[in-house]
């Protein structure tokens, strides 16, 4: 040690090399050597332990680098086993924090209910160690040895895992804010997680949106459980994902679904706006029922009050069944101001549709049946005056036709109150019909049975009320048509035979067949009947407008050419009578006989005939005859007694 080293060196240069080395050097360690080295290598071996108990890779790793060193250079199996024993502690050390840090990290992920950022230190603080070891693992230890990458591969893993644990998660399940809470706070510490955590937003911003589809479909098809269903789970979704999403927006979208909801009950509720302003027909009143079935179920559905409040639900429900019934009400008036029972069936059966909307019959129920009754009184009460004017008519009293017809048609037209009320109408109206058709053949029999010729004027009137009597019953011919040729046979056959004496009269009564007979004797008798027969023919209408006027005219004319005859007649035997000479004296008394004739004919007619007497010009015409013979035989008696006192002067 004290020799000069250059020397050492110089000497070294000059002498020949030495090709194997391990042949030529021995390495020599004495005992006291040996035990000097083998406690400096148990004392790397205490600091590698305590070093790596405390994490201080670097500083076991030069530790280790130095026990390698030495048992690289000196070969000593001591050392050897010391370094292995060493490394294994290593790499033991290593494998329980990797085991203690994924064990710790798994029950934080999968079982713990809260993940802590205490929990990521520590497993942060695993990674940062084994990352730490990276080179000693490089150098030292085997290949099995933990990576700090297995850290974070495991993390991912379990994040993975809880991923596809989220896709089958409900939005509203309280499992997932303890899944998303912990994954946002893996995210912060692991860059890998940031991906994965992005994806599970996106996948919870696509459930939402289903959300929301499914809520829309389910309104659409009136599945309001569905609706209520969807909406509770938007409702804890806000708060479940409050850190994860915007709370704004989730509670906005959780506000437009139940206004969807509102607006589409609403919506639907306006449109039949229109359809209240026409009748209803089947497919309205269909329309009705769904609709008011489905507001039904939205009250009904329990579910929904806790998102939309039954006030809101109600109010629409009110809103339609207002219309319903004040269109009901409105039925009800028109039928209250309806006479006719043909129009009251239609207006019934409106209300009856209206009836078979759902809960409808029951809201309907006191007016539905108030008005019925009021109709089953009114229809009772037609009967009842129907009875009572047949009851008249069959008497042949005088009756009110109109009001019987319009109680009868209203009858007829009731029949359909019977699916309402049985034996209301039954089969009254045919019996009723058959009735009066036999009324008023018996009345036809009755009158034409009559005997009306010109010897039986007295007739005519009493004829002329079952014919007056049987044209009131034509009436009826709204009810039974039938009536009218059994009426028209009866008219014609009082204006026949009215005729018939007619034609008589004016054929017995004819001046210029009177000419042609040569002035023959007149019955009087007959004459008179005709004046009669006619006089009461005159006071009836339908016949004076026939050919009584034109004979009355013609049997007056008669009458009056008849009395100017007769004066005429008088007036000219009465001269020739004055202007008697004494010849010719039959011929004298012909017209003497002529003349009295004819005067005690006037006096008969005017003692018995006094409707012809009537039409003579000179009522007092017996009387100034009288006068004027009373006067011509007080001349003739004067002249005969000049006569007879000249005669006896000449005697």
């Amino acid at each position: 040690m004290n020799d000069d080293p250059l020397e050492i060196l110089q000497e070294l240069v000059r002498s020949d090399d030495i090709e194997y080395p391990h042949e030529v050097f021995h390495f020599c360690i004495t005992e006291k050597s040996k035990s000097i080295l083998r406690e400096q290598v148990r004392k790397h071996q205490i600091s590698i332990i305590s070093a790596t108990k405390r994490s201080d890779y670097l500083f076991v790793q030069y530790k280790l680098d130095q026990l390698k060193y030495l048992n690289d250079l000196l070969h000593q199996d001591d050392i050897e086993q010391i370094y292995k024993d060493c490394v294994a502690f290593i790499s033991t050390c290593l494998k329980e924090e990797y085991e203690i840090g994924i064990s710790d990290l798994n029950r934080c992920l999968m079982n713990q209910t809260v993940l802590t950022i205490k929990d990521m230190q520590r497993y942060q603080i695993c990674i940062e160690h084994s990352q730490d070891a990276k080179e000693l693992k490089t150098k030292h230890l085997t290949q099995d040895a933990v990576h700090s990458s297995t850290f974070t591969q495991y993390l991912t893993q379990l994040v993975n895992i809880m991923y596809i644990d989220l896709k089958d998660k409900n939005i509203d399940d309280p499992l997932v804010k303890i899944s998303l809470d912990k994954i946002k706070l893996l995210s912060t510490f692991i860059s890998d997680v940031s991906i994965t955590y992005n994806n599970i937003h996106r996948l919870f911003t696509e459930k939402i949106e289903l959300i929301v589809n499914s809520f829309n479909i389910s309104v659409q098809s009136t599945q309001f459980s569905d609706s209520a269903s969807n909406l509770t789970k938007l409702q804890s979704a806000i708060t479940i994902l409050a850190d994860h999403f915007d709370s704004q927006k989730l509670a906005a979208t959780y506000k437009q679904m139940k206004e969807y909801l509102l607006k589409y009950l609403n919506d639907s509720s306006v449109k039949f706006n229109v359809t209240f302003t026409k009748k209803l027909d089947k497919s309205d009143i269909d329309n009705l029922n769904s609709y008011i079935c489905i507001l039904e179920s939205a009250n009904n559905t329990f579910s929904l009050h806790s998102h939309i409040s039954k006030e809101e639900l109600n109010a629409i429900y009110e809103n339609l069944s207002l219309k319903i019934m004040n269109y009901f009400k409105a039925i009800v008036e028109k039928i209250e101001q309806t006479a006719e029972l043909s129009n009251l069936e239609p207006l019934m059966a409106e209300l009856d549709s209206i009836r078979t909307i759902s809960t409808f019959d029951i809201k309907t129920t006191q007016l539905y049946f108030s008005t019925l009754e009021k109709l089953l009184k009114y229809v009772n009460q037609c009967r009842r005056d129907v009875e009572q004017l047949l009851f008249s008519l069959f008497r042949q009293e005088q009756i009110d036709f109109d009001k019987l017809t319009n109680c009868l048609i209203s009858l007829r037209d009731a029949k359909w109150i019977e699916k309402y009320r049985t034996g209301v109408y039954c089969d009254v109206i045919d019996n009723i019909e058959k009735q009066i058709i036999e009324l008023v053949k018996e009345l036809k029999e009755s009158a034409m049975q009559i005997n009306l010729d010109l010897y039986n004027s007295n007739k005519i009137k009493d004829a002329h009320q079952i014919v007056l009597y049987i044209n009131e019953m034509k009436r009826l011919n709204k009810f039974v048509p039938s009536i009218d040729k059994h009426i028209d046979q009866v008219n014609k056959w009082f204006i026949k035979v009215t005729n018939d004496v007619f034609d008589i009269i004016k054929n017995t009564f004819n001046v210029e067949k009177w000419k042609e007979q040569e002035y023959e004797t007149l019955d009087f008798s007959k004459a008179e009947k005709g004046l009669n027969y006619l006089y009461i023919c005159k006071e009836i209408p339908d016949l004076f407008q026939t050919d009584c006027k034109s004979t009355l005219t013609n049997l007056e004319e008669f009458i009056k050419y008849f009395n100017s005859f007769v004066q005429n007649e008088m007036e000219s035997n009465f001269e020739k009578i004055e202007k008697y000479e004494g010849k010719h004296a039959d011929e004298i008394f012909e017209k003497a006989r002529i003349l009295a004739s004819r005067l005690q004919e006037i006096s008969e007619i005017e003692t018995k005939y006094k409707r012809i007497f009537s039409y003579f010009l000179q009522k007092k015409l017996i009387k100034e005859w009288k006068k004027k013979l009373s006067e011509y035989l007080n001349e003739l008696l004067r002249v005969m007694d000049l006569l007879s006192r000249t005669k006896q002067t000449d005697a």
